[in-house]
């Protein structure tokens, strides 16, 4: 589903708990990121670890942009409606 679409239909309450979701997910994925990192004794192949890498790039900065929307929409709504012309 397209993000502008998504956030469209959702009142300022929905927003701001997918907000704290986004929010909540980008958490684990850096948790896990740094869990698997911080591991001493266990071997991960290079080309595991390039998938890993870059499987939480993709996911940080979906989670990033998604949580860069939610805001903006969320200031837009704050801002109320602009000057008429």
């Amino acid at each position: 589903m397209d993000l502008d679409a998504e956030l469209a239909g959702m009142d300022p309450e929905q927003m701001k708990e997918a907000m704290n979701q986004a929010e909540l997910q980008l958490e684990d994925v850096q948790e896990e990121r740094d869990f698997t990192l911080g591991q001493t004794g266990v071997h991960i192949g290079a080309n595991e670890l390039e998938r890993l890498r870059r499987a939480w790039e993709t996911d940080e900065r979906r989670l990033q942009e998604r949580m860069a929307a939610i805001s903006a929409r969320l200031a837009g709504l704050q801002a109320g409606p602009g000057p008429e012309a």
